[in-house]
């Protein structure tokens, strides 16, 4: 559900709130936001990283103790160890 599914009077509000003078501008503007946000989604999950960048990635957690709470946070995962990263890693698809 997006923000324009909500009722017309809602949609009002927030554009009000927003800033807006006209409720069409708004949602002129909330349309082109979420199809622009849509495309770089699906860039993200169709984006494999190169070689290189996973060795980087490896070599950053085996060098730095404190690099693997970014991927403990990201994932939500805060039991995630080093040893569990390194291997996702070395068997992630790349595009070389």
């Amino acid at each position: 559900m997006s923000v324009l599914d909500l009722p017309i009077e809602r949609q009002r509000e927030i554009a009000k709130i927003c800033g807006y003078d006209s409720l069409e501008k708004w949602q002129a503007d909330k349309r082109a936001e979420l199809e622009e946000n849509e495309r770089l989604r699906a860039e993200m999950e169709a984006y494999k990283p190169t070689k290189a960048e996973i060795r980087i990635r490896i070599d950053a957690l085996r060098k730095h103790p404190n690099a693997i709470c970014y991927y403990q946070r990201i994932s939500g995962d805060f039991d995630l160890t080093a040893e569990e990263v390194i291997r996702n890693l070395e068997n992630t698809e790349t595009i070389d």
